[in-house]
């Protein structure tokens, strides 16, 4: 029995709470997310992780019930009527982030009913958010509770934005909100639409439409090119990120003549109707949260009832989300109305942006293609979790797939062959044309990977902690061959929680470090290309002829996949293995050689139409026979 607890998370100011020796004397210090780790660690106080208490059936229950809660929510009988607007449930645009958002809230709740259960403390020091699981549960009967002041909230992952910028001989990303976020992309958009006339204008004359969703253009310069040879026009929609960014998307979307898409360029007309709407479903929204019996008793663990702990920010985050989606479905429809698209492309069905859009073409009966955009898995721990990956078409979309091996972990996941177009992989066309330099350029290519909260392992304390360590040590080694340049290619998209930061500010120069930039320019300059994940980077690199080394941080059951499996690249298990295969692969002819043929074996089995996938998918849009 231990009478004190401190348990922490990142609601509250840890480096303060610490401070302070009386809030933790005597008392057992817990960690409850990847932050409050860190900084105990940093800090060096001894301390458990709440995964101490959490085991295998605890983490396949929070993975079954947060992926359940975020799918079904919003079906409930109750719910349902306050959430219809157009015939769209309002609350299915939110289930890629909602359930990102419950998966750190159930496991807080487990491992809090588990501690409590084992430790039977007197009394309890907590950061706000934790203490709010407790006072807001029968718990409360059991410990008295001290709460730490609030200075963050739980977000929805979308809810802040990571700007990165590269300066010399440093990397700096500034996080700013999503408001922020897309008053900044209006400026750049408003600005670049006027001055080079790449503004969208409503038309329904009978040439050929097609509709890029969250397409970069820089990426598929190659499908752009093959579009407009067929003297079809493209527009560009981009609801999170500015279609053009800087010099090169400019001078491509130029070239070929795309017109960039903003929803909320609309009249006054459909302005008022807009705010009228949007007014309306906030008072319908304020009805559905008066519902508490009904929320508490949904969202629950084992008569345990989480409700009131996320009540206020969920209904904020309900009403500014589905306020906006209001807006987005009803310029949307004004869109369709006034111009006629022939097909759609979208890289993504999972934000609640696209699937606003694509909800209201379905109306209109414009037909669409979901775009592979990387390399999927085909392990057992992607069939248990297939759904909260998002691949998956729906909206009566097609899917356009590499090749066929991922034709078939579609069809092993139920998607209809007839769904399932053999495209190839148009932004890989420029890396198959390519002309392959054999001459050795001296330097090393790591590329990070972003572990993702799609489960428990997302969240998991212990795999960022090996992760970091991990990652420092490969980073020291790497970065102390003679001869040899490092370059650290950082993934582009935002980390849940950033370990890789501090990591760098302890490695000695020489060090290149960059988050933006094309990767095929990184890759092609390389020599060996090192990567910390099942990643899309080891296809590109093979396309290449660049030997590759895959050290997995989180397994998910990769190390049975087939580019593994069949040695295509070289897949190490330690630090050991890592740095003899590297070394290896820097001095070895025969090893290295070896390594690119079985590379160049397994990209003949997994991509189809190599170099000239953007001029089949372009026929197969303008509806020529294929």
């Amino acid at each position: 029995m231990t009478k004190s607890l401190l348990l922490l998370d990142s609601s509250s100011d840890i480096r303060s709470i610490l401070s302070d020796p009386s809030n933790f004397e005597d008392s057992r210090i817990i960690s409850f997310d990847v932050e409050s780790n860190l900084v105990l660690s940093e800090l060096g106080i001894h301390h458990e992780q709440v995964e101490n208490y959490i085991d295998v059936k605890d983490e396949d229950q929070i993975d079954k019930l947060a992926l359940k809660m975020s799918l079904e929510w919003y079906k409930q009988k109750n719910f349902q009527d306050f959430l219809e607007y157009k015939d769209i449930n309002l609350g299915w645009l939110l289930e890629h982030e909602f359930h990102q958002y419950l998966l750190p809230v159930m496991k807080n709740l487990v491992g809090l009913i588990k501690i409590i259960d084992k430790e039977k403390p007197n009394n309890i020091s907590a950061s706000n958010f934790i203490a709010s699981f407790i006072n807001s549960t029968n718990l409360k009967d059991k410990v008295l509770v001290q709460t730490f002041p609030k200075i963050n909230s739980l977000e929805f992952y979308f809810d802040t934005v990571e700007i990165p910028i590269n300066l010399p001989g440093k990397k700096i990303n500034i996080k700013t909100s999503r408001n922020s976020a897309l008053k900044i992309k209006k400026l750049i958009e408003q600005s670049t639409n006027l001055i080079f006339n790449l503004k969208h204008k409503n038309n329904l004359a009978e040439k050929k439409h097609i509709l890029l969703l969250e397409f970069n253009p820089i990426q598929y310069y190659e499908l752009l090119e093959q579009i407009t040879s067929l003297d079809d026009k493209i527009i560009l929609l981009n609801e999170r990120r500015p279609a053009v960014w800087n010099l090169e998307s400019l001078r491509i979307v130029k070239k070929f003549n795309c017109k960039i898409l903003r929803l909320s360029d609309i009249n006054d007309k459909l302005q008022q109707k807009i705010e009228l709407e949007k007014t309306n479903l906030v008072k319908k929204l304020n009805g559905l949260f008066l519902n508490d019996k009904d929320f508490e008793e949904y969202f629950s663990i084992g008569g345990f009832s989480f409700w009131y702990a996320i009540k206020e920010n969920f209904m904020l985050i309900c009403r500014q989300r589905l306020s906006e989606a209001v807006s987005r479905i009803l310029s949307s429809i004004e869109f369709f109305e006034n111009t006629k698209i022939h097909y759609i492309l979208t890289m993504y069905n999972a934000g609640a942006e696209e699937r606003a859009i694509l909800a209201v073409a379905q109306k209109y009966k414009v037909p669409g293609i979901l775009m592979q955009h990387g390399i999927y898995a085909q392990n057992q721990h992607l069939k248990k979790i297939g759904y909260a990956t998002y691949i998956i078409p729906n909206l009566g979309l097609k899917k356009a797939v590499w090749g066929n091996e991922s034709k078939q972990c579609f069809i092993d996941l139920g998607v209809s062959n007839d769904n399932l177009i053999l495209s190839g992989s148009p932004r890989h066309d420029k890396f198959f044309k390519t002309k392959i330099n054999e001459q050795k350029n001296n330097s090393i290519l790591l590329a990070t990977n972003v572990i993702v909260s799609q489960d428990y392992h997302g969240i998991n304390s212990r795999v960022h902690e090996n992760y970091q360590t991990q990652l420092y040590k490969i980073f020291q080694i790497a970065n102390t061959i003679p001869d040899k340049k490092l370059i650290v290619k950082l993934h582009p998209a935002k980390p849940p929680i950033d370990v890789i930061s501090k990591i760098l500010d302890t490695i000695k120069p020489p060090l290149q470090v960059s988050k933006t930039g094309n990767i095929f320019d990184y890759i092609i300059n390389s020599d060996v290309v090192i990567s910390t994940q099942y990643s899309t980077v080891l296809i590109e690199a093979m396309i290449l002829k660049k030997p590759t080394i895959t050290f997995l941080f989180d397994h998910k059951d990769y190390e049975n996949e087939m580019i593994i499996k069949n040695g295509a690249t070289a897949y190490v298990q330690n630090l050991e293995e890592f740095s003899d295969v590297l070394n290896r692969i820097l001095t070895n002819k025969i090893f290295r050689e070896n390594l690119v043929q079985k590379g160049t074996e397994f990209i003949n089995k997994y991509l189809t139409n190599q170099g000239n996938s953007s001029e089949f998918l372009a026929n197969f849009l303008h509806g020529r026979k294929l």
